[in-house]
């Protein structure tokens, strides 16, 4: 355990692993702690689909309200495939429906549309708000069902477009936490720092920054990391190799900000 009055700073280096164990730095409390993560690489290997769950609401007259669900899982899809994958698994027929329904893709609007036939007596059909039905356009600015005209009038409408363009990025960005809080204007936050996902599918990011966030004080010693996307879920590098670097450094209460030593201790 570091106990003397000068505290150098290290590094942490995280390789493929969430948790790391340095060795125990108590500072006084007078003293500042900082954290950054100077570099990390990091593979594109999430998916753009993460939440492949479709649910699709109908009601035919003198029947009651039925739902069907299609759940796609994760993978990397194209819009081609999800036509492919909704089409093909019946999801717009139901169960005991009167009607069929297919849905295409239009490559010049980028939008879908879902194709009616059979329609009479189909009451009304909306698909309920969920991240594939985004993803694929079929979302309002209030989040609420698609779609939300109340002027459908079947089976004079026969298609129906989505209300916006498929957006198949799928996660923005990597937002890295630690288990060290860290001082913002609003109060503390575990968010360390994010990182842009501008590589495709199958390639890494690699980042670098010296940037360093004061913490609120802490001991220092076991350390954890998380990834989260941009819904503040955990992101799956499905078994891909990853790194990250993190330091710590410390400013003794009769200096001033910035105060860092160049002289580093490899913890990990």
């Amino acid at each position: 355990m570091q106990t003397s009055n000068y505290f150098p700073p290290f590094e942490v280096n995280l390789n493929t692993a969430y948790y790391a164990n340095a060795s125990p730095t108590v500072t006084p409390r007078a003293y500042s702690q900082y954290i950054s993560a100077t570099s990390a690489s990091l593979p594109v290997s999430f998916y753009n689909v993460r939440d492949g769950l479709l649910e699709f609401v109908y009601r035919v007259t003198g029947q009651s309200e039925t739902t069907t669900s299609l759940d796609i899982g994760q993978g990397q899809f194209s819009a081609t495939d999800l036509v492919s994958l909704v089409s093909l698994s019946g999801f717009f027929s139901g169960l005991n429906s009167p009607f069929t329904a297919f849905v295409r893709y239009n490559e010049n609007r980028n939008r879908f549309r879902i194709y009616f036939a059979n329609v009479i007596g189909l009451d009304y059909f909306y698909l309920k708000p969920g991240t594939l039905a985004s993803q694929m356009g079929f979302v309002t600015a209030t989040g609420g069902v698609f779609p939300t005209s109340p002027d459908i009038e079947f089976p004079k409408t026969n298609s129906v477009e989505s209300d916006s363009g498929v957006d198949l990025r799928g996660t923005r960005n990597i937002y890295v936490l630690t288990n060290f809080y860290v001082r913002q204007l609003d109060g503390g936050t575990p968010v360390l720092t994010r990182i842009p996902v501008n590589k495709p599918f199958g390639s890494t990011i690699f980042y670098e920054d010296n940037f360093a966030q004061q913490m609120y004080w802490s001991p220092i010693g076991d350390i954890e990391v998380r990834f989260l996307d941009d819904n503040g879920l955990d992101i799956d590098f499905n078994g891909s190799p990853w790194n990250l670097t993190l330091r710590f450094d410390f400013k003794p209460p009769d200096t001033h900000p910035p105060y860092f030593d160049d002289t580093f201790i490899p913890a990990v």
